[in-house]
């Protein structure tokens, strides 16, 4: 079984509102898109990862302006996404999300 995370902007008159959706490929079940409820908006700024236990640890940029770097995670099994903890100013921009990030 394998799960895909993917978040979206739906511009509508009065503002934009993020959506987060999981796709699950390899069940019986036919292949679809579900909406996952989650209040923070986020946009991945790194193609690395690292899955722990079922859970996949990524770095986001968050806040207002999209300046604020935070280490996120998505639980596999619950398909629940949280953000863990906002990056300091000098950790790396660079970095990838390592065990010692956790």
């Amino acid at each position: 079984m394998m799960k895909k995370l993917r978040n979206g902007i739906k511009h509508g008159q009065e503002s934009a509102r993020y959506e987060y959706q999981v796709l699950t490929l390899g069940t019986e079940k036919p292949s679809s898109w579900r909406m996952i409820e989650y209040s923070i908006p986020h946009r991945y700024c790194t193609n690395s990862h690292v899955c722990l236990d079922g859970v996949v640890y990524f770095v986001a940029k968050t806040g207002a302006d999209w300046s604020q770097r935070s280490l996120m995670k998505f639980d596999l099994r619950y398909e629940k996404l949280d953000l863990l903890t906002s990056l300091s100013a000098d950790f790396p921009q660079t970095c990838k999300v390592c065990v010692v990030a956790l």
